[in-house]
């Protein structure tokens, strides 16, 4: 087999076994009522805002939630609580994503991947980011991620070439594996926070297996 043959080989087993951790997260999530939801998340949610990262940020970005995603209100509300800066994911007009500053008043719209955006956008760099609160549809005990499988996540976090970016993976306990198939491009978070841990990678941000 030819050196191109091989990596294709290898780019459809990890397309395959990352399609398999989905469903399995997937499944798991679905097990748990809205009301469990809800509860589960509130308590992550403590644990991240309990972070001393958090705690020195004066800007942090972090998602808006879907539904089925662990819900974010509880952090949003303590960084309006506490001034801190925030910002959230955004597609620009040439369909890259970047961030957008989310203030009190910012009015929201539904961006193409129907996850919710600011209507008018105030850019932010990511370099002025200190933390990120990111999605997952399944997480390992060495900050790996498995997400939707579009990538957005990974391009976006990609200019923080130093790992000067604390990332934070927020997740149900039930999305957390023992590891996950991950590629040289995909970003390791520095912590996995859950209903039950707070769990640090010993792997560097943003290095690959």
């Amino acid at each position: 087999m030819t050196a191109a043959g091989a990596e294709k080989t290898e780019r459809e087993a990890l397309r395959a076994a990352k399609a398999a951790v989905r469903r399995e997260a997937e499944a798991r999530r679905r097990r748990l009522a809205p009301d469990e939801a809800l509860r589960l998340s509130g308590m992550a949610q403590a644990r991240v805002t309990a972070l001393p990262e958090f705690e020195a940020a004066g800007l942090v970005c972090c998602y808006l939630a879907l539904r089925g995603e662990t819900d974010t209100a509880l952090i949003i509300a303590a960084c309006r609580e506490r001034g801190i800066g925030l910002c959230v994911p955004a597609r620009r007009p040439e369909g890259t994503y970047g961030l957008a500053r989310l203030r009190p008043d910012t009015r929201l719209t539904r961006g193409p991947l129907g996850v919710a955006e600011p209507e008018d956008r105030e850019w932010v760099a990511l370099e002025e980011v200190a933390l990120a609160v990111v999605p997952g549809v399944a997480f390992d005990l060495r900050g790996g991620r498995v997400g939707r499988g579009g990538g957005h996540i990974d391009r976006l976090l990609a200019a923080d070439t130093g790992g000067k970016l604390f990332a934070v993976g927020l997740a149900f306990e039930c999305q957390v594996f023992e590891r996950v198939p991950v590629a040289e491009h995909d970003r390791r978070m520095q912590a996995v926070v859950t209903e039950s841990r707070t769990i640090r990678s010993a792997a560097p941000f943003g290095k690959g297996r």
